[in-house]
């Protein structure tokens, strides 16, 4: 795995773990004002 391929990846990581905050923020300050289907990629 080169240098690139790498940093992007992580960069990557870096924004799903960022969505995922955000995500979990809006779910304790909203209640129920965030809903899965808001989210797809985020209902597993």
């Amino acid at each position: 795995m080169d240098l690139v391929e790498r940093s992007e990846l992580e960069e990557l990581q870096s924004k799903q773990v960022t969505e995922l905050k955000i995500f979990n923020s809006g779910l304790k300050i909203g209640g129920t004002k965030f809903k899965k289907q808001d989210m797809p990629h985020l209902a597993h």
